[in-house]
Parts: C-alpha cells; sequence; structure tokens
C-alpha cells in the first residue's frame, strides 16, 4: 500500500534534496492526484450502488423570525435565525438550501439562502429578510427541498433509476428543461423524477468545500430513505496526513508516484521543463498505456452494442415489472 509519505520520498528523491515550505507537498499530491483521476473514466474508480434519500417539503406558519441586528439576542438564538417548534426535526441541511418567505407584517417576500440547521426549531439564514424589527412572530414560508445529496466521493453518475422504478422514474434533463418543469405550476402525485447535477455555492457558515447536488422535480411531499438509486464513479481521496494511503490499485501506483515526481519538478525546475510539458511525456509512457490496459482488463466484455437507429426511435417509458412475479395463489 502507498502512502502519502512515501510519495513524498518519492518527490524529494527525484528533486535530490528537501522541498522548499513554500510548497506544500500535500497539496500538491492531492493536486496530482486530481489529475489522475481526470485522464480517463478510470473502472477502479466504479462504486457499489448508492440509495439517495428525497427530502420532503416544509411548510411554515406563524413562524418567528430574529434579525437581531439592533437588539440582544434571545439565548442559543443567533442573527437571521427563523424559530418554528419542531418544524425542522426531520430536516436534514444540504448546501444550497433556500426558503421561499411568502409571509410577515415586516417581512419582504422572496426566496433567501439557508446557511445551516441550528436544532429542530431553528435555521439560520445567510441574509435578512428586510425586517424592521428584531423579532416578527407572523411569518410564513415554503422550503422546496428539491436538493438531494449524493455520495462524498461522487465524480460521476453511471446508471441512475428511480428506486422503486416500477412505478416510479428518473431521467436527467438540462438545467433549461428543469425550471421549465419547476415553474409550470402543475401539481403531480405520481413521481416521475426529472433531475440535473449542479454545484452549490460554498457555505459561508465554514470553510467547506461545496459538494455536488442533485437537483429534481417534482419536489417529494415527505422524506423518502432511498427513493433513488445510482451507480457512480468515485473521485480523489484527498490526502492530509503522511499516514493516509493513496487509494488507487497497486498496479497504478508506479504511474502515480511518476505524475507526482513531474509534479515537483514541474514547480521546482520549470526552467527545464514545464509542468504541462512533463505531463505530455506522461501521457505518451509506457505505464500509463499498461495501466490503462489493466485497468480494461477487469470487464472486457459489456455485451452486444448498443446505441444503433432501433434505440434511437422514440420509446414510451416501460412500466412492466422486470423482475419475476408469482403466480396467482
Amino acid at each position: 500500500m502507498l502512502t502519502a509519505g512515501q510519495v513524498g520520498q518519492y518527490m524529494r528523491h527525484t528533486l535530490g534534496g528537501d522541498i522548499p515550505p513554500s510548497l506544500d507537498v500535500t497539496a500538491l499530491i492531492n493536486q496530482a492526484g486530481e489529475h489522475l483521476m481526470s485522464m480517463r473514466a478510470w473502472k477502479f474508480l466504479e462504486r457499489p450502488q448508492a440509495d439517495l434519500d428525497l427530502r420532503g417539503k416544509i411548510t411554515l406558519t406563524g413562524a418567528t423570525y430574529y434579525d437581531n441586528q439592533a437588539g440582544t439576542p434571545p439565548a442559543s438564538v443567533t442573527n437571521y435565525t427563523i424559530e418554528s417548534t419542531g418544524a425542522f426535526a426531520n430536516y436534514t441541511f444540504l448546501d444550497g438550501d433556500q426558503i421561499a418567505i411568502t409571509g410577515g407584517a415586516n417581512a419582504t417576500e422572496g426566496l433567501y439562502k439557508v446557511a445551516s440547521r441550528f436544532n429542530d426549531d431553528e435555521i439560520v439564514l445567510k441574509s435578512s429578510i428586510g425586517s424592521a424589527a428584531d423579532e416578527d412572530m407572523d411569518i410564513a414560508g415554503t422550503m422546496e427541498l428539491d436538493s438531494v445529496a449524493l455520495p462524498a466521493d461522487f465524480a460521476e453518475v453511471i446508471g441512475y433509476n428511480a428506486t422503486d422504478s416500477l412505478i416510479n422514474s428518473l431521467e436527467f434533463v438540462t438545467l433549461g428543461e428543469l425550471l421549465k418543469f419547476k415553474t409550470q405550476q402543475i401539481q403531480v402525485t405520481s413521481f416521475n423524477f426529472y433531475g440535473a447535477i449542479i454545484w452549490p455555492e460554498m457555505n459561508t457558515a465554514g470553510p467547506t468545500v461545496p459538494f455536488p447536488i442533485l437537483k429534481i422535480w417534482p419536489t417529494p411531499t415527505t422524506n423518502d430513505a432511498r427513493g433513488l438509486t445510482i451507480f457512480y464513479r468515485a473521485g480523489w481521496v484527498k490526502i492530509t496526513d503522511d499516514s493516509d494511503i493513496v487509494q488507487i490499485p497497486p498496479w497504478v501506483e508506479a504511474f502515480f508516484v511518476q505524475m507526482a515526481q513531474a509534479w515537483a519538478r514541474g514547480f521546482m525546475e520549470e526552467d527545464t521543463a514545464s509542468l504541462t510539458q512533463r505531463l505530455l511525456e506522461l501521457d505518451q509512457s509506457p505505464l500509463y498505456a499498461s495501466a490503462i490496459r489493466r485497468d480494461g482488463m477487469l470487464q472486457p466484455n459489456y455485451g452486444p452494442l448498443r446505441g444503433g437507429a432501433v434505440e434511437r426511435m422514440p420509446q414510451g417509458i416501460n412500466r412492466f415489472a422486470r423482475s419475476t412475479v408469482s403466480g396467482p395463489s
């Protein structure tokens, strides 16, 4: 097993000395790893199925809003807090969540970004809802929780469907098409979902790197654990310490070591050859070719060719059972 510390030693060896403190060795290893992951659709990054949880819409009436810009906030309440007893007990926060304020004598109606879930009774917003008072007790609003959390190591979706695909489905569309669905105001009760993957903005509540999320329509009315199922390709597992194991197969290790060395030389010896030149050389290397060949050996056969003229013909959604049905009793 290759550790980050060993990779750092290889980098120092090729330089013939230590790497100056101005260059973060861990950061260089992570940059090289991210590049390795993006070089091709590696088979070794394909992961088992992941079940995705759907979050139900939350409707608020008679909620209390604390602005607290001029006054002293109550205990356990920070600025821009909305409070409603038990309203957020089943709510799981995701970066990018928003609440539509639809009522309130002193509130400006509109869409506001959620910064965090404080507890079962309170959420914190990223900005004021325009209240002139420090405390308003007549707030109405709706949280359309149309975002779905993806696996923490998610990089690319490979296969997808609704978990109960006999009656539900999932179809990926463009953001423009998704917007049309969201704004046409048609109420549905049977969920044939449409979705698109986006990146939320960074959460100002902390220095967290945003993860991609799946936006769907229609918004579920209640929480639905394991509502959707995907197969996916993972990304680079970030290194934070010398003892961390580099999450790649043994037969890719030699190629990755050369890439990390090229990364170090590209920064330290740019006058000799730039990082781009060194990576171009690695693209043509026998180690890269053998890694590609070994990666493809895992499953050389994917069945008959697909995507011909017949498959391109318009088709309806198949609602027939895909499994064996028991006989009548």
